[in-house]
């Protein structure tokens, strides 16, 4: 009974003494690092990043401060000897040791950090005036004409024998009944010249007033990184989609009754309505982008009868003023009538006119 009593009171013993021993194994392996950051003012600082790296192990952790300015790290099996970082932007960094002092656990460290104006890299932005009269650079002669501009003058904004008309040194051709009307640079043939489009040969001589985004009109060809041409070159330059929908309508209206009647009878007055649109934005959000444009245009005059050049006009086609008078009295003899309802007195034309700019999706 004796021997029982005593094994009873040794494994009590040996359990008391293991628990203190593991406690006190926790308390030494596991370090608590903690304090408070704030700055140079005494107000704490909230969202600092604080590193803890335990300089016996080279384990590394992290945590960040409260609303207090406080922070708390846990570190088991650190050793007791910690390297600490601080870290806030607009502050500046600090750095700390933190070494435990005898068996206690707790390892305060309060920081201040001070305020840290960032410097950035000096930033030069150069760049060029550009204005409607686009300086071209040197050994060119071009003229650049933006559709605002265009807008503004009393003529055809689609039309690029009218556009190229407005640049020094380019003189106009009219057209005939079989022949469309051009211009001539430096006395060379309207063949001579050259007509692009988003640097493509274009073969026609109006596009969609709403598709134009610049016109150049180049009057020179020393430059060698053009050619084709020996006479003068049109260049224009499509618009494309963006991000940003637009949409706009130009409408213009010729009516022959406010305009001054030409001296000259083979000069007819013309009348002219001409309606163009212009629609664009994403297809697909920040993926695909388009534009396309259209125009309508009616155009009408009078036509050359017997009975204008009579009054005069019949001497400008060599035509003798007896000779028209003889075949007329021969119609009339003949009962063959100058004029009849079945033929209209004007030439009407319906050209519609469309522009699809194929550009690529910016990204």
């Amino acid at each position: 009974m004796r021997l029982a009593r005593t094994l009873l009171g040794a494994v009590v013993l040996l359990l008391l003494f293991g628990a203190r021993g593991a406690a006190a194994q926790v308390g030494v392996t596991t370090d608590i690092l903690t304090g408070t950051v704030a700055d140079s003012a005494g107000r704490p600082l909230q969202g600092v990043t604080v590193e803890a790296v335990s300089l016996e192990t080279g384990v590394q952790r992290a945590g960040q401060t409260d609303g207090r300015g406080r922070y708390r790290i846990l570190f088991p099996d650190g050793g007791g000897r910690y390297q600490l970082f601080f870290r806030l932007i607009g502050m500046t960094p600090a750095r700390r040791q933190a070494i435990r002092q005898g068996d206690d656990d707790r390892l305060v460290t309060d920081v201040r950090l001070n305020a840290q104006p960032v410097e950035l890299d000096e930033l030069v932005a150069t760049g060029r005036r550009i204005t409607p009269d686009f300086r071209p650079a040197p050994g060119n002669t071009e003229t650049n004409q933006t559709p605002d501009r265009l807008a503004r003058l009393p003529l055809d904004a689609g039309d690029l024998t009218a556009i190229a008309s407005l640049a020094a040194g380019v003189v106009t051709t009219g057209g005939t009944d079989s022949t469309a009307a051009g211009f001539s640079v430096a006395g060379q043939r309207p063949s001579a010249n050259a007509t692009t489009l988003d640097g493509m040969t274009f073969g026609a001589s109006s596009i969609p007033q709403d598709a134009v985004r610049s016109t150049r009109v180049v009057t020179n060809t020393f430059d060698v990184s053009r050619g084709q041409f020996s006479g003068g070159l049109v260049a224009s330059t499509t618009r494309s989609g963006t991000r940003v929908f637009q949409m706009t309508v130009n409408g213009n209206l010729r009516d022959p009754a406010l305009s001054v009647s030409p001296d000259s009878v083979t000069t007819q007055p013309q009348a002219q309505q001409q309606v163009s649109f212009g629609l664009g934005g994403p297809l697909i959000t920040n993926k695909l982008f388009g534009f396309a444009s259209g125009q309508v245009r009616h155009r009408g005059n009078d036509l050359i009868t017997l009975l204008t050049l009579a009054d005069g006009g019949a001497e400008r086609y060599g035509i003798a003023e007896d000779s028209l008078a003889r075949y007329q009295s021969a119609l009339n003899t003949l009962g063959i009538p100058l004029t009849t309802g079945g033929v209209p007195g004007q030439p009407l034309g319906h050209r519609p006119e469309r522009h699809h700019p194929p550009r690529p999706a910016p990204r």
